[in-house]
């Protein structure tokens, strides 16, 4: 693994923690950690690259100031994801290939450093879920335009391609919609897999854009359905409706959930209509709670209290906490919050992550394999 002389600077309130980021080894654990991943400044270069942190769940769910560990950095590319395999030697990091022009995914192991590429195919790749030490099932939209998005299962000891799965062969589409895109909650807790299908509808409508001063034409893409994937088989266990107490308005061009692996999700929706692509959004979160006959009830909301803020990427911890980021502004400026929620009792409480003084964003969180923690000394 990578040694660096990189420095965390995380402030919480009038809470300063500091830690030198260093080599993880396996031990004991005595609680859970959280990846997430960002963009950086490279020390010497300035070139941005892709990094990979973990943080105490604990200290989270304690509302103390988390030290943020850098596990890795390196490959350029924007907004990468990654997740860590069940033997904490490999990651696997979905990131910007400016050479290919797409967003590929890599393997990097952790002690030796080397990096080698898993696929090569144009087009973006997210959701990266480990089902067991040599598969990984990620989530591929192709650039081409006549080629459809699929889910895919990769042996990643022979860098080969074993399953794929079309949007079809998981769902139906409803009368008068075709199959668009997919949705899928990170946490895969369990055994399951939750995959939300969207469809977009035949017919186009058109809306008078005063920003365009033209008309608009778009077709509205909605969610449509919620199946559950066995995680070690990929069968699907069941399909209920995408939740109607939902306000999802067409049509965001992908969307953030989450389960807590006891019939509680978490949806990023917006809540002002997206007719083009050129429209901005204002987004909220809603939780929602699945019964015994399938449907679901909302059961609190985190609102949008001054129509700025944007919400981003959601994952339950612990089963009850609820973490997410979200952007707002102070004094016209972007402010990037990790913020989270206790599902039992609703309370609320977030921070404001900086690196080498300077505010990050921290996205597309993952919880580490059961039993690891790194070694911090």
């Amino acid at each position: 693994m990578f040694k660096t002389t990189y420095k965390i600077l995380v402030t919480v309130a009038l809470v300063l923690c500091i830690s030198c980021a260093s080599p993880v080894a396996h031990r004991s654990a005595e609680h859970e950690w959280i990846l997430c991943t960002t963009v950086i400044s490279e020390e010497k270069s300035g070139q941005r690259e892709a990094a990979v942190f973990i943080w105490d769940v604990q200290k989270l769910i304690n509302k103390e100031a988390p030290e943020l560990h850098l596990l890795w950095h390196g490959l350029r590319g924007a907004r990468p994801e990654a997740a860590l395999s069940p033997d904490v030697k490999t990651l696997a990091v979905a990131y910007w290939n400016y050479q290919m022009d797409a967003k590929i995914t890599s393997l990097v192991n952790l002690n030796t450093g080397h990096i080698e590429d898993l696929t090569k195919t144009p087009g973006e790749e997210y959701d990266l879920i480990w089902l067991n030490q040599n598969e990984l099932f990620l989530y591929h939209a192709p650039h081409s335009p006549d080629l459809p998005d699929v889910l895919q299962v990769w042996n990643t000891k022979e860098k080969k391609l074993l399953k794929e799965f079309k949007w079809s062969d998981i769902f139906a589409p409803p009368s008068g919609a075709i199959p668009s895109f997919f949705s899928i909650a990170p946490s895969a807790i369990g055994n399951e897999i939750k995959v939300v299908g969207w469809v977009k509808e035949n017919k186009s409508q058109f809306y008078f854009s005063n920003e365009e001063n033209a008309t608009v034409i778009y077709s509205p893409t909605y969610p449509y359905q919620i199946a559950s994937l066995d995680k070690h088989t990929l069968k699907i266990t069941s399909t209920v409706s995408y939740p109607a107490e939902i306000n999802n308005l067409p049509s965001p061009p992908r969307q953030d959930l989450d389960y807590n692996g006891k019939d509680i999700y978490a949806f990023i929706t917006q809540v002002s209509p997206i007719k083009s692509t050129w429209d901005s959004a204002i987004n909220e979160i809603v939780v929602v709670k699945q019964g015994e006959d399938g449907k679901f009830t909302k059961i609190y909301e985190i609102p949008n209290s001054d129509k700025a803020v944007t919400f981003d990427s959601v994952l339950f911890i612990n089963e009850d906490y609820l973490i997410y980021n979200f952007m707002s502004y102070k004094n016209g400026n972007p402010v990037y919050n990790i913020g989270i929620l206790n599902v039992k009792n609703f309370n609320q409480w977030s921070f404001i992550p900086t690196w080498h003084g300077e505010n990050i964003m921290l996205v597309n969180y993952r919880t580490t394999p059961a039993g690891w923690s790194p070694d911090l000394k």
